[in-house]
């Protein structure tokens, strides 16, 4: 679920995607996608959108990520792979929009994971690959330049309470694009589960074990100063869900109360870490999305998508 950036309609869909009015509520076109969408997103100026597929739970899914043009539902690029595709973005180039998404192939030099596919829009001419050595790309975002969240391709072996465990190190980096040289480089640690990227790549939000105090917490990172915040303790058993505004200044999570029998859903200033605001909402969702030009909030679960107003 992602509104457009205009925040006038939203596209909902596990399968097909299917673009909604807000106002009336009424579908006005749907995009096939033969897959289990994952990480659907919209180009920066509303004129593409993009889908990559996830994991079906069946071990010999295929990848699958396409790029519609958003006005008339054309198909303008098609990329079948050997595995899910997992996550994929758009951006903005002196020549006009790029359309990049994780390799995963086993084809080539590189193994599944490392490697960064791009295409130009709207031809789909491709581009140059990226390669990453040393990372399994789990999650990407750009603006100018290109940013990965991901972990070790290999697993250490370390000691936790006195077992040795085998865990992968996870790390988020800002790397330039076309060139793909490393700019910026961030080691998060082990234990980490639910994340997102914000669009502009500039801020991470992620469940991270703390091993001393056996609880999770949901942390917020910027990704151009390496600053962490503890946000909140995160009740066991629940996954939260995590929203950016496109341009990263704010950030929202849907989240069981601890002590109430309801989700909570709260919002933070993402510069000041300020929390703004806070809701209750019911138990049934589980996907969120934002609108900060229109001041729009998205809950999806129940079958239903109720859309709210944040009064700021």
């Amino acid at each position: 679920m992602v509104f457009t950036p205009d925040g006038h309609h939203i596209v909902i869909g596990h399968r097909n995607l299917t673009l909604y009015d807000i106002l009336s509520g009424k579908p006005v076109r749907t995009f096939p996608f033969d897959g289990f969408a994952a990480s659907p997103t919209f180009s920066s100026d509303g004129r593409y959108l993009a889908c990559v597929n996830r994991n079906d739970n069946h071990p010999g899914a295929s990848g699958l990520a396409r790029v519609f043009a958003v006005d008339s539902a054309e198909l303008l690029v098609e990329v079948r792979t050997r595995f899910p595709v997992h996550t994929g973005c758009f951006l903005d180039d002196s020549l006009g929009t790029v359309f990049l998404h994780k390799d995963a192939d086993t084809s080539g030099p590189a193994c599944p994971g490392n490697r960064v596919r791009a295409c130009r829009l709207p031809s789909g001419q491709p581009l140059s690959d990226l390669e990453f050595p040393g990372w399994n790309i789990c999650r990407m975002a750009a603006v100018k330049a290109l940013t990965l969240f991901g972990c070790d391709p290999a697993g250490q072996v370390r000691q936790i309470e006195g077992a040795s465990l085998n865990y992968h190190l996870f790390k988020a980096g800002k790397f330039s694009y076309p060139e793909g040289a490393p700019q910026q480089s961030h080691d998060l640690g082990i234990g980490l589960g639910i994340s997102r990227l914000s669009p502009d790549g500039r801020w991470l939000a992620y469940e991270a074990v703390d091993f001393q105090a056996n609880l999770r917490r949901l942390f917020l990172m910027g990704l151009e100063t390496g600053v962490r915040a503890s946000l909140l303790k995160l009740p066991p058993g629940v996954i939260p869900a995590l929203a950016f505004s496109q341009d990263g200044a704010y950030f929202a999570c849907l989240s069981e109360d601890s002590v109430n029998p309801t989700n909570l859903l709260r919002l933070w200033e993402t510069g000041s870490l300020q929390l703004i605001g806070q809701a209750p909402l019911g138990l049934q969702y589980h996907v969120l999305a934002l609108n900060w030009p229109t001041r729009r909030v998205a809950a999806l679960g129940g079958g239903k998508c109720d859309i709210g107003l944040i009064h700021a």
